[in-house]
């Protein structure tokens, strides 16, 4: 689902979560909200006085929105054509205490003198039972040089917001031309406090924030765009927009706010994608295990050889561990890209993200491959060899234009062009790689790895795999599915082989595996037998066959 208006800024909760669970996660506020304006206007039906045709008892926030809607925008262009400051600041007060009213939050603006002294304008503020700072609602609005729509971080403090609260002399820091932004203040001085409160709505008449103190550092946030919002009127966002703004949402009835249980959800959700990642990889590992193998046994029956026997034969321990460096340095580049903040891939350039990236080929993961040479082309394959020679080299634009061309053809030039520090690690250093630098893998089983790790395993009840976040993957969900796989080891199979499993337990495809010959097979019950599912739905039993190769 889309919520047009409400901008889940660097992922603020993944966006697969937002777009797939959190509506399911809001229902039964929204069903509790409809059934109290329901209730009321059966209670209002015999009291309607003559000639009433307009309902005014308790209305579901947003319905409120919905019908406010023309007006709120009408009052919003009539504020910003006021010249005065003062006056305009009065005007957007009472807009703003309009939405305000609608979220059942408090509306008393009023200075905060910060513990360095400075004067903060709130709105409104709510404290937790313990009165610790829970919400600060901090008006942020535009000066005499700038234009309404910018982002309210970029906005600093009007002197008349505090003039109109107080008659005490201002600090010299809101009066001087180098005034810090509200970006600077809100880490700097709001969020350093000994006692910062959990969430801070920036309020601009254009545009709210909802910033949490724990996401703030890496600019995760919430924007909640009231044009586009109230210009739109579209049902489901503007009840998204009501639950994520509702007083009630913050501050919680037995010590857990809805805002907090949100976000405890989609952590959970990111667990379970890491635990769909450490499944991917292990199919990840045994596709490029299978394909490697097959072509270094092409190349060794042409020289009347085998890589299964003798001395040169081929080491599965060193084809698994290469099969699962390949992955991690995957792995690194799917997060490294999702975390600008991080400061090494130049994804602000769009020749590395259109002509390097892996992310432009995360953007193929779902193309049809039709044609003979488009399934076993080599696009992906030298795609991912030149960025991991790029990582591991380092890249730095050169002074003829002869010496930057892409692959493409394209040449770097002013913003576009992009510096990539050298990592000199054991990850993407080739000569860790020997055997898959023998290999070129076609685009379609590379196509399928990359989507085994862009998407969730399909379930039941799912409508359909999302998308994952690497951003909302923390540092320990990482080193979860990193070490869960330090111990797979691949191995060669002489015989046809069964997998079986010890009795009452289930199949682990993470745990260590047993295989058994077809001779040994009648001497396990149904029970110890591991079983997968056809095409067609019908169980058969798991058999790895010689031809299949490694695994």
């Amino acid at each position: 689902m889309a919520f047009y208006g409400l901008l889940n800024e660097n992922e603020f909760y993944s966006d697969h979560y937002l777009s797939e669970i959190f509506s399911g996660d809001i229902r039964q506020i929204l069903e509790a909200w409809q059934q109290k304006e329901n209730n009321a206007r059966e209670a209002a039906k015999g009291d309607i006085p003559e000639g009433a045709t307009r309902y005014t008892g308790y209305r579901t926030p947003a319905n409120q929105l919905a019908s406010q809607a023309r007006e709120i925008l009408q009052r919003l262009e009539e504020s910003e054509r006021l010249r005065k400051t003062l006056e305009r600041v009065q005007a957007s007060r009472n807009l703003t205490g309009r939405l305000l009213q609608i979220f059942e939050l408090p509306n008393h603006p009023h200075l905060k003198i910060l513990e360095d002294g400075t004067p903060v304008p709130l709105l409104g503020e709510l404290l937790s039972a313990q009165g610790e700072p829970l919400l600060w609602m901090i008006e942020s609005l535009h000066g005499a040089s700038d234009e309404p729509d910018q982002d309210p971080l970029s906005f600093r403090i009007v002197p008349e917001q505090c003039t109109s609260l107080s008659d005490d002399p201002l600090p010299k820091d809101i009066t001087a031309d180098d005034a810090a932004d509200w970006q600077k203040r809100l880490s700097q001085q709001i969020f350093a406090q000994s006692q910062p409160p959990r969430w801070v709505l920036l309020v601009s008449p254009r545009q709210w924030l909802l910033l949490d103190r724990a996401k703030f550092a890496q600019h995760r946030l919430l924007r909640f765009d009231w044009v586009e919002l109230l210009s739109r009127r579209e049902t489901e966002t503007l009840k998204a927009v009501s639950v994520l703004l509702h007083k009630d949402s913050l501050l919680g009835s037995q010590g857990q706010s809805l805002l907090e249980t949100l976000d405890e959800n989609a952590h959970k959700h990111a667990y379970s994608v890491s635990e769909d990642l450490k499944y991917a990889l292990r199919e990840c590992i045994e596709l490029l295990g299978n394909e490697a193998s097959r072509q270094l046994e092409e190349r060794a029956r042409a020289q009347n050889r085998s890589i299964y026997s003798g001395r040169e034969a081929l080491d599965p321990g060193e084809l698994s561990l290469e099969c699962l460096r390949y992955m991690y340095r995957l792995l690194f580049l799917f997060y490294i890209e999702s975390r600008p903040e991080l400061g090494y891939a130049p994804v602000d350039s769009s020749v590395y993200l259109k002509g390097y990236s892996l992310e432009h080929l995360r953007d193929l993961e779902l193309v049809p491959l039709t044609t003979e040479a488009e399934r076993n082309g080599h696009y992906f394959n030298d795609s991912l060899n030149m960025l991991f020679r790029l990582i591991h080299e380092g890249y730095t634009p050169a002074s003829t234009p002869q010496a930057d061309l892409l692959a493409n053809g394209a040449v770097q030039s002013g913003a576009d062009a992009f510096n990539l520090p050298a990592l000199k690690s054991h990850l993407f250093d080739p000569d860790r790689t020997r055997l898959l630098n023998r290999v070129r893998f076609p685009n379609h089983l590379l196509q399928r790895v990359i989507q085994l790790m862009s998407l969730s395993r399909p379930s039941k009840g799912r409508k359909r795999r999302g998308r994952i976040s690497y951003a909302q993957l923390g540092i320990n969900q990482l080193g979860a599915v990193y070490e869960a796989l330090l111990s797979y080891r691949g191995f060669f199979a002489k015989d046809d082989l069964y997998e079986v499993k010890p009795k009452g337990e289930a199949a682990d495809d993470l745990g260590t595996g047993y295989f058994v010959s077809a001779a040994a097979l009648a001497d396990y019950d149904e029970d110890e037998k591991v079983f997968d599912r056809n095409e067609d739905g019908l169980q058969t039993l798991r058999r790895i066959t010689t031809s299949s190769g490694w695994t």
